[in-house]
């Protein structure tokens, strides 16, 4: 091909089935490189938010040792009491409101959240708002909002050898809970991300108070 022969093609340009042609191919390229990049990004979204419910849990943990401390003489109520029991403030020497069954959003974690250190409190990162803020919670379980974390609790073993378990489960985008977690039912509950393990032995009468299970001490 001589110089003006070549100088005439590279002229020429694209035609309008080549231009149609390469929409076509890039357009093929976004329909799979798309979906994939977002499915990503969904997922990279809870796998922070598991992490930060592990990280959340040991302040869970050592808010309830600190409820414990704090208890005047005549109290003799453990950890997994201040999670899951209304307790009695007369012996308490404060009021203390149970953590089980709730978002964290709810007020009965703000407790928790005042002993993160502001500058690394986590967020949910659907909304960006502290996990502790009133729009991490909700009246309805579970909730729409995606990126909750749920507080709920499982019975292990039986009579002298019972341990209770607990576990955050996480609200899904769709509606549910994400990966099969449910707190209806122990399996789905130990599919979330584990808090701590009490014994059940020696512990107080089991009653059943608003679906929920609440503990007396006698």
């Amino acid at each position: 091909m001589n110089i003006y022969r070549r100088q005439q093609v590279l002229e020429r340009g694209f035609t309008l089935i080549e231009f149609l042609l390469v929409v076509s191919i890039m357009g093929i390229m976004l329909s799979v490189i798309l979906p994939r990049a977002l499915r990503a990004g969904h997922e990279a979204k809870f796998s922070q938010i598991r992490q930060d419910a592990s990280e959340i849990g040991s302040y869970v943990t050592q808010w309830g040792q600190r409820q414990t401390e704090a208890q005047s003489h005549r109290g003799n109520y453990t950890v997994r009491d201040f999670f899951l029991a209304e307790l009695d403030a007369d012996r308490l020497g404060y009021v203390s409101t149970p953590l089980i069954h709730k978002y964290t959003g709810n007020e009965a974690f703000k407790g928790v959240g005042e002993t993160i250190p502001a500058t690394t409190t986590p967020r949910n990162p659907f909304n960006e708002v502290s996990y502790f803020k009133a729009e991490n919670d909700d009246q309805v379980v579970p909730s729409k909002k995606p990126g909750l974390l749920y507080f709920v609790s499982v019975l292990d073993g039986e009579e002298e050898a019972a341990h209770r378990l607990f576990y955050f489960i996480i609200t899904g985008d769709d509606g549910k809970w994400f990966g099969d977690m449910d707190k209806s039912d122990p399996s789905g509950i130990r599919r979330g991300v584990f808090v701590g393990r009490y014994s059940e032995t020696n512990m107080p009468e089991i009653t059943e108070k608003g679906g929920l299970d609440a503990y007396k001490k006698k």
